[in-house]
């Protein structure tokens, strides 16, 4: 499967599984040790609420996350 002369150098040491919680494996335990917390904005509830229409809800996303494609930022 791998060619001859791997770039990776996996060392002399053997490889090991851990996780933490105990001796039973949980992903969402784990999955929650790992990820970081997201970053809360004051913006999301005017964005999205019930009855939203979701194309122009992520339109405003876009607007406040200020990654919608304008003119100016297209010809860079």
């Amino acid at each position: 499967m791998f060619k001859e002369g791997f770039p990776v150098d996996l060392g002399e040491n053997e490889d090991r599984l851990d996780w933490f919680g105990g001796n039973t494996f949980q992903a969402s335990k784990d999955w929650h040790t790992l990820r970081e917390d997201p970053e809360c904005v004051r913006w999301w509830k005017p964005i999205w609420f019930k009855g939203q229409v979701p194309t122009y809800g992520f339109i405003e996303w876009l607007v406040c996350l200020k990654r919608l494609p304008m003119k100016d930022r297209l010809k860079d």
